[in-house]
């Protein structure tokens, strides 16, 4: 669902379940049917990683489970530490950054509804965040995300809501 890896591939072929060998990142189909009299095995192979955010990475899995971790634990601003900690030239941080902007605003979508937050004696954090496409700062040219989060309690409830500006009257909504 969020592009990671699965311990399930279907064989694109016959649709059975693949055996997956984790050391070589391979998922292979063993089934054996007959073809003209002959049995034979199905055969279809690839990567475990072939539709996933870590295909054709320069990264290893680790160094991206890594990165996604201080992403989302630093507050910003944090490319200068990603860069120095992961001692990664700035151009993969900006596009590790993006991906992880764009896996966030993907599951948002997904995963959270009109989440109600705040109440008497309850504090409530709010912010907003621009999620640049462009790296030239033009008007319009970003993806404005309004959030809030509540602290305290069992859990903290929060939410993101995407926004096309944020004046007064779309944000007090």
């Amino acid at each position: 669902m969020h592009g990671c890896l699965s311990d399930e591939i279907p064989c694109h072929h016959c649709k059975s379940i693949c055996t997956i060998d984790w050391e070589a990142k391979r998922a292979t189909c063993n089934r054996m049917e007959m073809i003209n009299e002959r049995e034979m095995q199905c055969g279809f192979s690839e990567s475990i990683l072939s539709g996933t955010l870590f295909q054709n990475s320069q990264l290893s899995i680790q160094q991206i489970i890594t990165f996604v971790a201080h992403y989302l634990s630093r507050a910003p601003p944090r490319y200068q530490f990603l860069s120095d900690e992961m001692e990664l030239p700035t151009s993969s941080v900006t596009k590790w950054a993006s991906i992880c902007r764009d896996v966030i605003l993907k599951w948002e979508q997904m995963e959270v509804g009109n989440i109600k937050i705040g109440g008497p004696g309850k504090i409530v954090e709010i912010d907003k965040a621009d999620f640049l496409k462009s790296k030239r700062k033009r008007k319009n040219d970003g993806r404005w995300i309004f959030g809030g989060i509540e602290r305290g309690g069992d859990k903290n409830k929060y939410f993101l809501i995407p926004v096309e500006t944020t004046d007064a009257d779309t944000l007090l909504n």
